[in-house]
């Protein structure tokens, strides 16, 4: 504990750890498991806090249970919090929520997580109503449209022309569907490898 309170968490971790695995099945190991996972929390290690509290939730002490539920759901919502993606981000807040109210069951005066599952809930709802209010995604221009602008005034003029020549073939001598990977292999000035025998 001299590691953590000196805010040495990666060495408070690894110190815990340690003594996990050396005193395996030892009676104190849930309430280790929670140091370790309050040593990951403060190195911003989630998954890691997230594997120590889960393993503290298998205490038989109820109090230590309820702080590893609490714990647990402010680790989702950090976690959540880091991640880019807004689908991400809810997905975690989200699985925070049942934790603040298990805590809330075995302890319903205590105020952090009645204050946490009403902050989290409303945070939800902010990142919900900024989902429904985010455009539709436009498409974004092909290779070849971006090529084609890329080009000046007289190459455009060009290949306009050479476009409408291709347009005015017979059917048998080009391609007829517009965009197809056929028509582009037989666009003139395309560039292709020649056939073995050619």
């Amino acid at each position: 504990m001299q590691l953590y309170e000196e805010q040495k968490f990666p060495e408070a971790y690894e110190h815990f750890q340690k003594t996990l695995q050396e005193n395996p099945g030892a009676r104190p190991t849930d309430r280790i498991q929670f140091d370790a996972g309050a040593a990951a929390y403060k190195m911003k290690d989630y998954n890691k806090a997230l594997q120590s509290f889960s393993q503290a939730l298998l205490s038989k002490d109820p109090h230590l249970q309820s702080e590893s539920h609490y714990n647990l759901g402010n680790t989702l919502y950090e976690r959540g919090e880091a991640e880019k993606s807004d689908a991400k981000k809810l997905s975690n807040w989200e699985g925070a929520l049942p934790h603040y109210e298990e805590t809330l069951k075995a302890e319903p005066q205590n105020k952090n997580a009645k204050g946490q599952l009403r902050v989290r809930q409303k945070k939800i709802e902010e990142l919900k109503k900024k989902q429904e209010q985010k455009p539709s995604p436009t498409p974004s221009p092909s290779p070849l449209a971006i090529a084609f602008a890329a080009k000046g005034p007289e190459e455009r003029s060009k290949a306009g022309r050479q476009e409408s020549a291709t347009k005015q073939r017979p059917a048998e001598e080009g391609p007829t569907t517009k965009g197809s990977a056929t028509a582009i292999a037989e666009w003139p000035g395309f560039w292709r490898r020649p056939k073995v025998g050619e």
